[in-house]
């Protein structure tokens, strides 16, 4: 058998084997680690003599150590192992007799493995005598001379390994693990802690001199055992010698790589054994005795840190080494401070050790290396934290503040050996800009802790080295203006509140204040001369942020126009291309205040406007081009070129500008693009790739000046939008009429049919109704016979657009075109899908098809459908609707397509009758009178046995949540005929439709009653039911519930036609009755449910990850949303899932967390449904909304605003409280809504910065959802919380805007720590927070004061805030713990 084990191991593992063979053999393999016996073979082949090879011997021993770490083998068996090996291993490394011949390192390293597992599972009962086994190796005699190497050596690596096995913090371990890892460490800190913590000692004396390797290696096991053993063992003054002597030891030339390992293990293992928690009076006792302060102080003045620390030979490994031991040495006497009080003695005694320290953490923070700077940032943010949370000043505290600002400032500069745009240094100019970002949060802690010296300190530096700039003529380092230029940008975050820096033309604030005085001494001192390309792009983007400044300063502006345009015609193409967007930026926010220059910055820009359109080399990749290559490409250059069209148009369309010279400036700009387009219109039309490009470019050029000149659109009653001048849009139709022309020549060539669709968009907000005598011509050109389907769904859209802004003028247009239009879109709909992604766009087309008829309808113009002129096509239309509300593969599509139908019904089917809705209809109830004759009979016989087709379908799934919603659809569609027609659809139902599908009496009456009485929510229901129960194999009659046969049949084909419905559909009056929005603050459960769309589905841990969106009545827009259901809830339909809420915040979408957080994981095991919803609405149109990461869309504070115009829409406590769930629970059966069983957990997550850099953070939303409505929620868990906003300066700032600054009691209801003081409970609570998060170092978080407010109120039982060693606040850190919180939420969703 051994030998038919080696055999397939060597097929398994030999490269050169046939791979059917190497199947066979890891089948085989597989085979062998499930026979109970199967190890006896493995151990074997591991331990016999003569050995097997190294491969042979390795696979056997995972064999092995698999079986030992399984319930499979019990002790008999494990003994068996141990003893069996242990005779190996005396035989093999006692270092007596000669010739044995050693194990390779992978060997080693597998026998230390197997050896380990079997302490875990025979120490404490069938082996005491573990460790002393092993140490008896590491002597050749019975003497306590520890002279062998080779047993010495695996001695060390087996204590390395039970540490890491069973005290390694970073292993995630179940509980029973836990259980069991604590209780071994329990038995060996008693019965053989002492000895191996001598052993250490003993063996360091004897190997000192010897062999640095095995001091090294004791080094890094008593670092690790620190954590866990006694200290009184480790800090003696032999050991701390044996420390002492290692750093000090001098560095001898031929073993200096040696010693440096030895000399940096050495101080590793002091900042182990300095990270073992203990009492503050212990922890200073520690740092004293240890002598840290000698430590670090004699290394800091040795030759490698000081002698050489500006030459090429300093150490920087190890100055980062003595910078992480000064940093965790500060961290724990931080801790100290915090955890002591005013009046407790070890207070003084850490304040005179952070004295001591302080001057350290500054020489490293100092450092010209930035990886030895970083490595005391984490301390630095700890001890500002500190400051800040302080309530009585200290002026020690208080003096280290300038020193540190200094430092910052200091750090933020580039160093003498940068060089700014160099291709060959972008990872060092990115590992700068990281920097930067670290240094920024610094000094935002600096700032919160003492705002008037920050204020002070960054505006006198700002002022005095313009003032300098300014006196020595530009002649300095580009450096210093640099740091200068970025300083005066980050200082926007405290002296920019809400997008403005005045309040009724006064600054309103002395941050402010300073800032408008900075503004004015850099347009003053003509900094924009430097010639530095760093310089001038801060320059703009400075210009560009403080806008406001130059609102209420505009007599600065054409200085500071002169300026840009100087930079846009750089010759460095990276300031080139980015100039022409900041330029834009400026000129657009600056609109009203240009057109006085806006003549002569047109005509300097004049020469950046000529298009000249490059192909893209032969071979080129854009996904292999960098990210310059990709800035530099034609493509891209072009694409910000046409910033520069914009900005022109901006200029022009202001009101400071005379209609004439609006024309005049037009038509200096747009003659010679029509005359290039003229020029290449005829070679464009030979096939000509450049010039087609050149065709489209020059499309792209006129859209675009035609989107910068207005922001009017038709149908548009704001009081500040305005339509253009007539001679304007006169002068914009030539426009048209040269992209039409180009159009009706190219049509075959998708890039021009885009370019054009581009420009047509933004051609309607100039040309008003002009565009309506063109629009057969557009229409006939965008879509063409080549056109995909994905194309039409864009040209439909474009199409709503303009019917709804000319609906009152586009009737006989769109008479005229409706047909030979919908024919084209027929002909898209019929064709064949080829692929997944050919699907895909065909799903896209159906639903614009559907969302056009709609538009049709709502804007009054649905006599447009039954003109005698689209009669032909009416017919199609009622077809395509009656397919898609049948298909069962499409269910988004089917509900839209009934939603048209009810639509129809309302336009159409003529008034309400008068109390018919909600009572049961009388034999002498008025008759219907429909808008068309003969629609209440063709209603009745066409749309009302559509509601049955889906259900009727075998396929048909009615626990699937989309096939609930359209079934939601359905039920309104019968509501909508039954209020049109009364008595006579009651009849038709009881006769007709339903006794012909089969249905019972009992049945059939309860159906009817329902219609009858419930309103449209309440019947929704019923019919949802009523489909389910159905397709279960359950009737519903008045004596209950039943077996029977399914109600429902199958529906092959549809009721008679009413034959002579074309002759009656010949014209629709012009004012149907409309839909009536509700009234305002109608309260949330008298809103109507809301509509979910799903635009994906996607299979996730054995359930469905659906990505949803719906109008929602209290945010006023669309949001967007995802939605895991597990697995568990299409198994038992009679059993519904628990919800559990993510809430993220600051510029996150409900995708976030979605795709990276990975709480499907365990939510998909424990039948958890998972609720991910947006962190703000979206596109309110509001100004500033879009202007800052904390504040507006994206912000994620979980409020209903009270503040104009934020109140408008900013309602997201209500929607997230109410009418999200209400929905869901409306749309998706399979969820639990009736019992509110769900869980809250809070999260923020991917924020981009203000630079548009993409980074790993995450903030927290309102957890004061949970706290103010008691017995709501089942759970709540957070994952780095802002616990107390009005006490950190994101919540502050958000307040102010969303409540307004004088109504801070209000502000109280939306904080937590607020909340919890007089909360009633229970309060079950977990939270999470990385103590290496930068912004709970900074102050933002604060989870601490939600402790202490729990605490003081009685709530802090079930309280579990967990503080995470090294984590920080990136997804890594949510996918650690996502399972924490979803069993703890679990435990009580289930409850």
């Amino acid at each position: 058998m051994e030998a038919q084990v080696e055999n397939a191991i060597d097929i398994a593992f030999n490269p050169r084997s046939e791979q059917n063979l190497k199947s066979q053999a890891f089948e085989f393999l597989n085979q062998l680690r499930s026979e109970p016996q199967g190890w006896q073979v493995c151990l074997a082949i591991a331990t016999r003599e003569p050995r097997a090879s190294e491969v042979a011997r390795h696979v056997a021993l995972d064999v092995v150590n698999e079986a030992i770490r399984s319930p499979q083998i019990q002790e008999p068996g494990l003994v068996f192992i141990k003893d069996s090996l242990l005779t190996y291993i005396r035989s093999t490394y006692s270092g007596v007799g000669s010739g044995v011949q050693q194990d390779p390192t992978t060997i080693q390293n597998k026998v230390t493995q197997t050896v380990t597992y079997l302490f875990t599972r025979l120490y404490t009962s069938q082996w005491p005598t573990f460790f002393n086994d092993f140490l008896a190796l590491t002597s050749t005699s019975d003497s306590s001379v520890h002279d062998n190497q080779i047993g010495t050596n695996l001695y060390l690596r087996i204590l390395i390994s039970v540490h890491d096995e069973i005290a390694d913090v970073i292993v995630q371990r179940s509980s029973e693990e836990q259980a069991r890892d604590n209780n071994l460490k329990d038995v060996v800190r008693q019965r053989d802690a002492q000895s191996i913590a001598q052993s250490w000692q003993e063996i360091m004396l004897q190997w000192k001199a010897r062999d640095e390797r095995i001091i090294e290696q004791c080094l890094s096991t008593i670092g690790r055992w620190a954590s866990w053993t006694d200290l009184s063992l480790i800090v003696n003054d032999t050991l701390l010698g044996l420390l002492f002597e290692c750093i000090s030891t001098p560095q001898a030339a031929a073993q200096e790589g040696y010693t440096n390992k030895l000399r940096d293990a050495s101080l590793n293992t002091f900042t182990e054994i300095l990270s073992k928690k203990m009492r503050p009076n212990d922890k200073l006792e520690l740092i004293q005795v240890l002598r840290i302060k000698d430590v670090v102080a004699e290394l800091i003045a040795s030759p490698p840190l000081h002698e050489l620390r500006p030459t090429s030979n300093y150490d920087t490994d190890l100055a980062e080494i003595v910078a992480k031991l000064v940093n965790n040495t500060v961290d724990d006497i931080v801790n100290v401070l915090e955890s002591v009080s005013d009046a407790d003695t070890t207070l003084s005694r850490a304040n005179e050790q952070l004295k001591v320290f302080f001057p350290f953490v500054l020489r490293f923070f100092s450092d010209e290396y930035d990886e030895i700077c970083s490595s005391v940032i984490p301390c630095l943010t700890d001890l500002l934290t500190y400051f800040r949370k302080r309530a009585k000043p200290n002026p020690d505290y208080a003096a280290m503040l300038p020193p540190i600002l200094q430092a910052i400032i200091a750090k933020m500069k580039y160093d003498e050996t940068s060089s700014w745009g160099n291709e060959d240094a972008q990872t060092d100019e990115a590992e700068f800009q990281e920097l930067r970002k670290r240094l920024q949060v610094l000094q935002q802690a600096v700032a919160a802790v003492d705002e008037p010296l920050y204020i002070d300190t960054i505006s006198t530096t700002i002022i005095t080295s313009l003032e300098n700039f300014q006196n020595q003529r530009g002649r300095v380092d580009w450096r210093g203006i640099d740091l200068v230029m970025h300083e005066m940008f980050l200082f926007g975050e405290l002296a920019v509140k809400n997008g403005g820096l005045y309040s009724k033309t006064k600054p309103i604030s002395p941050a402010a204040e300073r800032l408008i005085g900075m503004m004015f001494k850099l347009v003053e001192s003509d900094v924009a001369s430097f010639s530095h390309p760093s310089i001038q792009l801060q320059y703009m983007e400075i210009c560009v942020r403080y806008s406001t400044f130059f609102e209420a300063n505009p007599q600065l502006i054409p200085r500071v126009l002169e300026n840009f345009v100087r930079f846009v015609h750089h010759d460095h193409v990276k300031v080139r291309t980015r100039s022409w967007y900041l330029f834009h930026r400026f000129v657009k926010i600056l609109r009203q205040q240009v057109g006085n220059i806006a003549q002569t910055v047109i005509q300097a820009v004049g020469d950046l406007l000529p298009i000249k359109a490059e192909l893209p080399q032969e071979g080129s990749d854009d996904d292999d081009m960098s990210s310059d290559d990709n800035d530099r490409s034609a493509d891209a250059i072009f694409t910000s070129q046409l910033y520069l069209y914009e900005a022109i148009g901006c200029m022009c369309g202001t009101f400071a500008v005379p209609v004439e010279s609006q024309v005049l400036f037009l038509q200096s700009v747009m003659n010679p693009l029509y005359t290039d387009l003229e020029n290449h219109l005829s070679l464009a039309t030979t096939g000509d790739a450049r010039a087609i490009l050149q065709v489209h470019h020059l499309i792209m050029a006129l859209g675009t000046l035609a989107r910068g000149f207005s922001d009017w659109t038709p149908a548009n009653t704001a009081l500040s939008s305005h339509p253009p001048a007539e001679a304007v849009s006169k002068e914009f139709a030539k426009t048209a009429e040269a992209i039409l022309v180009a159009l009706e020549s190219l049509n075959t060539s998708f890039d021009i049919r885009t370019a054009a669709r581009f420009a047509f968009s933004r051609l309607v907000g100039v040309l008003g109704n002009r565009v309506l005598p063109q629009l057969i011509r557009w229409i006939d050109g965008l879509p063409s016979r080549t056109s995909s389907k994905d194309e039409m769904a864009m040209f439909l859209r474009l199409l709503d657009q303009v019917v709804y802004g000319f609906k009152t003028e586009i009737f006989d247009i769109l008479n005229t075109l409706l047909t030979p239009f919908l024919q084209r879109v027929f002909s898209g709909i019929a064709e064949p899908t080829t692929g997944t992604d050919d699907e895909i766009q065909l799903s896209e087309l159906k639903s614009q098809y559907l969302q056009f008829l709609l538009v049709i309808l709502n804007n009054d113009l649905g006599s447009v459908l039954v003109s005698n002129a689209n009669q032909p096509a009416f017919e199609t239309v009622i077809s395509t609707l009656e397919h898609f509300s049948k298909d069962v593969t499409d269910f988004p599509t089917a509900k839209l397509a009934l939603g048209v139908l009810t639509r129809m019904v309302t336009a159409w089917g003529g008034p309400d009758l008068p109390a018919v809705t909600n009572a049961v209809p009388s034999a002498d109830a008025p008759a219907a009178q429909p808008s068309l004759p003969g629609f209440d009979r063709f209603m009745m016989e066409r749309f009302s046995p559509l509601c049955w087709a889906l259900p009727s379908n075998a396929n048909f799934n009615p626990k699937d949540a989309q096939g609930r919603q359209v079934l939601g659809e359905a039920a309104g569609l019968q509501k909508a005929i039954y209020a049109k027609t009364g008595q006579a659809y009651v009849t038709w139902l009881r006769d007709v439709e339903l006794r012909g599908m089969g249905m019972d009496e009992a049945t059939i009456n309860e159906y009817l009653n329902a219609l009858f009485t419930f309103d449209a929510k309440k019947f929704r229901k019923f019919f949802q039911d009523l489909v389910q129960k159905s397709h279960r194999g359950v009737k519903v009659n008045s004596g209950g519930m039943s077996p029977s046969p399914n109600v429902i049949p199958r529906i092959t084909g549809r009721c008679t036609e009413t034959a002579n419905i074309h002759t009656f559909i010949n014209q629709f009056p012009p004012n149907p009755s409309a839909q009536i929005p509700p009234p305002p603050n109608t309260p949330i459960s008298a809103l109507p449910p809301m509509a979910f769309q799903t635009k994906a589905t996607l299979a996730s841990f054995g359930g469905k990850l659906l990505k949803l969106t719906h109008h929602a009545q209290t945010t006023s827009c669309e949001m967007a949303l995802n939605l895991f259901l597990p697995p568990q809830a299409t198994l038992n339909p009679l059993k519904k899932v628990p919800v559990l809420f993510f809430l993220s915040g600051l510029t996150c979408t409900g995708d976030n967390c979605a795709e990276k957080g990975f709480l499907q994981h365990t939510a998909g095991k424990r039948g958890v449904a998972v609720c991910w919803p947006d962190t703000s609405p979206r596109g309110l149109k509001i100004e500033g909304e879009d202007d800052a990461y904390d504040f507006g869309s994206g912000a994620g504070f979980y409020v209903d605003a009270t503040q104009e115009p934020w109140s408008q829409g900013y309602k997201m406590y209500s929607y997230i409280a109410e009418e999200l769930p209400r929905a869901l629970w409306e749309s998706f059966g399979e969820l639990d809504g009736e019992r509110v069983p769900f869980g809250l957990l809070f999260r923020l997550d991917g924020l981009a910065d203000l630079h548009g850099a993409v980074e790993g953070r995450w903030w927290m939303g309102d957890e004061g959802i949970f706290l103010k409505n008691p017995g709501k929620y089942k759970s709540v868990s957070a994952v780095a919380p802002i616990a107390n906003p009005i006490n950190c300066p994101w919540g502050q700032n958000a307040f102010k805007g969303y409540f307004g600054e004088e109504n801070q009691e209000t502000w109280k209801e939306h904080d937590a720590t607020e909340l919890v003081k007089g909360y009633k409970g229970p309060l079950d609570c977990l939270i999470d927070v990385g103590t290496s998060d930068n912004f709970y170092k900074s102050g933002q978080l604060l989870p601490e004061n939600f402790a202490a407010a729990a605490k003081e109120s009685g709530n802090d039982k079930n309280l579990r805030i967990r503080y995470q060693p090294d984590h920080d606040h990136s997804y890594f850190t949510i996918a650690t713990f996502a399972d924490d919180h979803v069993n703890f939420a679990a435990r009580f969703l289930f409850e």
